[in-house]
């Protein structure tokens, strides 16, 4: 297949966050997939960039195959076809993953033309350990993936980036704060805008604290959580009995695992026996 597909990353808020070489592309590109028409010709406009002669095609979070076709038959005349999303990178929380995927069972080039991150500004923000850390988007309205979210949040150890909408954040840090009392919470609001700020606090002290919070806005949420080294400690030890009941010796994995648990060996070993 002939053509390529470039990522553009705009900014998160403020619009002064744009890279020279995105605006070099919105200046001399002649078609545009985007999230949303009229919020591209908006942004176009407010950098003073004519798109007269330009095209622009949705495409979003609800479009079927049929984008997916017509972007094909664009792209055999154009050549190169750029995808925005209204901020941000196209693939945080927005519509350009299933796009990727195309262009890869296709064999058509993906290039990126990177920008701001809100994940990144937030960690820079936040004032929380920064490795590891881990994103997990728009936290779920829904009880059952809620659920397996939370499974998968208290295995992790480090820091913890969830976008939230402004009418959900009080439920989200209700339920964060009661099941994560003892992290650091930092809440990242409306970054790189004029009305920018960080609130940071203990999960157990929410209650207080969102009395202070203005809650118009868009929020990163971000904690670190520390995983409960019982229950780690726990796994390991069944597995490792699992080992020994297929003939391994009990202080052989003793001493393994005693490298992996930072525990003497004797600890681990009176624990396995």
């Amino acid at each position: 297949m002939v053509g390529k597909l470039v990522l553009l990353n705009l900014p998160i808020g403020n619009p002064e966050d744009l890279t020279l070489r995105v605006f070099r592309a919105l200046n001399e590109g002649r078609c545009f997939f985007c999230e949303d028409t009229r919020t591209l010709k908006a942004f176009f406009s407010h950098h003073k960039i004519d798109f007269a002669n330009k095209s622009f095609i949705s495409y979003h979070d609800h479009s079927d195959d049929r984008r997916l076709e017509l972007f094909n038959e664009i792209l055999q005349k154009e050549h190169i076809i750029y995808y925005l999303s209204d901020a941000g990178s196209p693939i945080i929380s927005d519509p350009a993953y299933p796009l990727i995927q195309y262009c890869l069972e296709k064999g058509i080039e993906i290039d990126s033309y990177s920008g701001i991150s809100s994940v990144i500004n937030a960690l820079e923000l936040a004032g929380l350990p920064p490795h590891p850390f881990s994103f997990y988007g728009f936290f779920p309205r829904d009880a059952t993936k809620r659920g397996k979210t939370m499974e998968k949040l208290k295995k992790f150890q480090g820091t913890i980036v969830l976008f939230e909408s402004p009418h959900r954040l009080e439920e989200t840090m209700k339920f964060l704060s009661q099941e994560f009392p003892d992290s650091e919470f930092s809440l990242v609001k409306e970054a790189s805008k004029k009305f920018q700020n960080v609130y940071r606090f203990l999960g157990k002290d929410w209650e207080t604290m969102q009395t202070t919070v203005d809650g118009r806005g868009e929020f990163v949420i971000l904690f670190y959580h520390k995983s409960d080294e019982g229950e780690y400690n726990k796994d390991f030890t069944e597995q490792a009995n699992k080992v020994i009941q297929t003939k391994a010796k009990t202080k052989e994995v003793a001493k393994l695992l005693s490298m992996i648990l930072n525990e003497t060996p004797q600890d681990i070993y009176k624990k396995l026996i």
